[in-house]
């Protein structure tokens, strides 16, 4: 069997809209924009420029129910992974172009990521870009680690929060003291493993109080 993914929808508020900025202003090519008079609708598709891969379809909000989904589709979470072969000079054209990023280029363990703002919406989609100088890391069963990305809601991701959380209940059990690193260390690794150099980089990185 041989399958693959040819296109993914997007849902958008104007289809005019959606092409300035994923053509004009990402770089992406429009590899059709057909009118379908039947049933009064464009049929969009725009690719990654140099891609043979997964297409996105815009397609435009019909009713309420569709219209609250734009910009939010994936609940908050990354719903775009843009690999690129040069991500400094991606993100220097984007940053010139008026994208906002929501997290600069950052060196992780699964590759190097920048994360911006989808057509500027409130709560809208993110996308990640990954540099060719550092492999994706994956898990044994070939997930990208989400763990590791932030949320768009704080900008935090699943450990720091668990992190945050944990600190949280026991200064709540001690009484608002302060928590000793090793106990911390200890009911953290409860939960995901971290040596308590990294727990200490981000205890660091958080602000937070022990």
């Amino acid at each position: 069997m041989n399958q693959s993914i040819g296109l993914m929808a997007l849902v958008i508020h104007d289809y005019d809209e959606a092409i300035r900025f994923y053509a004009d202003t990402i770089g992406f090519r429009v590899v059709e924009d057909t009118y379908i008079a039947a049933q009064n609708k464009r049929w969009v598709v725009v690719a990654p420029a140099g891609t043979g891969g997964t297409q996105l379809l815009l397609a435009k909000a019909a009713g309420g129910e569709q219209l609250a989904c734009v910009g939010n589709q994936t609940g908050g979470r990354v719903f775009l992974f843009l690999y690129t072969d040069d991500l400094e000079r991606d993100y220097r054209t984007l940053k010139g172009r008026g994208v906002e990023f929501v997290r600069e280029p950052k060196v992780e363990s699964y590759g190097t990521v920048a994360v911006f703002k989808d057509l500027g919406f409130a709560g809208a989609a993110l996308s990640v870009g990954r540099d060719k100088g550092g492999p994706l890391n994956v898990d044994e069963e070939g997930d990208i680690p989400y763990h590791e990305l932030p949320d768009v809601r704080d900008g935090l991701t699943r450990e720091e929060r668990i992190l945050l959380y944990v600190l949280s209940e026991t200064q709540k059990e001690r009484g608002g003291r302060n928590v000793p690193t090793a106990m911390l260390w200890g009911r953290v690794c409860e939960h995901f493993y971290i040596s308590p150099e990294d727990l200490s980089e981000m205890l660091a990185r958080l602000g937070a109080r022990r």
